[in-house]
Formats: structure tokens, sequence, C-alpha cells
């Protein structure tokens, strides 16, 4: 044992983008033991995104008090236009159904882009006035590493992924920084864990002032690994951030688990590396990063692994409303249908469907 193992864990932020690939993540669960863990719906730009919600259900329904989920928005649904958008109802819609809470990728650049519309749009108002009146947890992805805007110094696997920003289309950094600075201006009582520690693992001092200023959000800590190879150059001293701010930290991967041979056990690997980083002062490589450990107190374990967590999403998942839910899944195979090539995807959300219906009883 490398330590840390026998405190409950919970994976805040995962994903699953297939039928297929519920028994894989169920399967993560089952390996190490996991006290629960959340899927993160992303369907911003429907299409294949169109099933993300349904399938997050569908996996809430697999595995009733260990899963939970966060709802995605839409934006590019047919007849969708940014005056018709109804995104507090878009919200309420999702916590009616049984979601915990709500997902938002509009901060990632090739989203934003797509998007349109900057995060502090008045269009967007009433929605964070609602989620702040509600108390509605949010994980929210904004910015990317400092190096998606540099092509000399992006990662090639993130350049064939079309994650450079170089080229003038795409917002700056500090652009995204300062619109969540508005949007927190203006509603300071926002529940938000930002992923991927909101991009900062190279300079603590400004993480620092950030989460000093807003009280009410958090980081998960999900990897990319270059915040590991950032928090490992510093270990000594990120070492005491992590105990400063034990209660503002989150655990999570990002895993997400296509039906291959091998997906399984890099879940579980990533998972016991990051758990091995956080517990120990050992020194190792993983993903090609050097890491060296920070040996975090069992108390800031706990506070990191589960209970910040639970602070914002509960101490148990929201239940499914399943009549809804299938009505849900109806609507929107109906609207797949008036897509171009929607027919598989509403084939998938009958498929789903069914799969509820089942589990339901």
């Amino acid at each position: 044992m490398t330590g840390g193992e026998r405190i409950p864990l919970i994976d805040s932020h995962t994903h699953c983008w297939t039928e297929q690939e519920v028994d894989v993540l169920t399967g993560v669960m089952d390996e190490l033991k996991l006290k629960a863990c959340m899927v993160c719906a992303i369907c911003y730009g429907a299409g294949d995104r169109t099933i993300s919600n349904p399938l997050a259900l569908l996996l809430k329904l697999s595995r009733p008090g260990q899963i939970y989920a966060s709802g995605g928005l839409f934006y590019k649904l047919p007849g969708q236009r940014k005056t018709n958008l109804d995104l507090p109802e878009q919200a309420a819609k999702l916590m009616s159904l049984g979601f915990d809470g709500i997902k938002m990728l509009q901060g990632k650049p090739t989203a934003y882009r797509e998007i349109g519309i900057p995060m502090d749009d008045p269009i967007y108002d009433e929605y964070y006035a609602f989620l702040q009146a509600e108390r509605i947890p949010v994980v929210f992805h904004v910015a990317d590493p400092e190096e998606f805007w540099d092509r000399m110094k992006i990662p090639a696997h993130f350049l064939e992924m079309g994650w450079c920003y170089d080229d003038g289309t795409y917002p700056a950094k500090e652009r995204l920084y300062g619109e969540i600075d508005d949007v927190l201006d203006r509603f300071p009582e926002l529940r938000i864990v930002f992923a991927h520690f909101y991009f900062l693992s190279a300079d603590m001092e400004r993480a620092s002032r950030f989460l000093d200023r807003r009280p009410t959000v958090s980081f998960d800590i999900t990897p990319g690994m270059e915040m590991y190879g950032n928090f490992s150059a510093r270990a000594d001293q990120w070492s005491d951030f992590f105990t400063r701010y034990k209660d503002r930290l989150v655990f999570g991967t990002d895993n997400v688990c296509p039906v291959d041979e091998g997906s399984l056990a890099v879940a579980v690997e990533k998972i016991r590396y990051l758990r091995r980083f956080l517990a120990t002062r050992d020194e190792f490589v993983f993903d090609g990063y050097k890491c060296r450990g920070l040996g975090l107190g069992a108390d800031v374990l706990e506070s990191i692994f589960h209970l910040n967590f639970e602070r914002y999403f509960g101490a148990r998942p929201r239940d499914v409303n399943v009549a809804s839910a299938l009505a849900y899944c109806k609507e929107l195979a109906a609207i797949a249908n008036r897509m171009d090539d929607g027919a598989k995807i509403a084939s998938s959300l009958e498929s789903i469907a069914r799969k509820m219906s089942r589990l339901a009883g």
C-alpha cells in the first residue's frame, strides 16, 4: 500500500461518451472500491453529444447511491438561437431530472469559440442568479495550460487534437480569467469547482490570492499531467499549500473509459498514481512527468478525497426522476430526428431509455 488507501475516495471528474463505456467506468469503481464518482456531461454542440445528459442519468440508475452527475447545457440544437437558449430553464430541468450539479465547458477556448458567447455576457445573468439562489454547484472548465497558446511549447499530442490557440481566433487566457472575475464580482456566492486547478499550477501565489478572494469556490486537481509536473517542481511549498487550503481542493481524474483493451487498467493506474502523489513523498515518473509526492497528512487527504466534494454535491447522489428522464430521452430523440444524420443518435436515445426502464424495474 502506498498510503491513503483506507480513506474513502470519490472521483469527482469523469466522462462517459457511449453506452458501452458504462461497464468500464463502473469497473474502475469496483477495482479500487471507490466510494462514488461523478460523471460530467458535455453537450453544448449537440450532434453525438446529444446523448450525454441521458447517458449520465443511465449511469446514476446503474449504481444508485454511488454515481453523481453534472448535466450540460445545449446551445446548438435545431431551432436554438442566442435569443432563446432559456439557460435558467435548462438548469432547472436538469435538476428536476435528478442531476447533482451543472458542468460548464464554456471557458475552454475551443468551446468558447464555438459557442460564441462571453462567459460574462448579460445573457447569462438570470442563469447565474438562479444557480446562486438555488445553491447549485458547478464544475467549470476555464482556460487551458498556458503552453496551448504557443505552438512551439504545446505538446504534440494536444497540437494534433487542435488545442493550439495562437492563431488569433481564440480568446487570450487573461481574457477568460477577466470574464470569470466579472461574473464572481456580480454573483459572489456561486458555488463553483474550477476544473484542472483553474490552470494555475504554475503560479502558486496567484492561486492563493484567488482562493482567498473567492470563498465559495474550489479547485479540482484533475490532471493534465503538466499540473503534477508543476506541483513536483515545488513539492514542499505545494504540500504546505494543499495543507493550508485542504478545504478548497477536490480529487478528480478526467478518466474517460473507451471500450478497448487496456482502458480499464489505464484508468485504474491513473488513480493509483494520483493517490500515491498526494499521500507519499515518493519520486516516480508518470505519463512522462517526473513526480515528487506531497506526503499530505490523513486529515488533508480526507478533505480532498471526499469531504470537500460532499460539501458541494451532498453526502449521497440525488435520485433520478425516472418518468421525467424517459420523457427527456423521447424529447431529445424527436429533436435528433430533425438533425442531419440524426437517426443514429435517436436510436441511441431509445436504447438508453429502454435500459433506464429495465433498471428502474
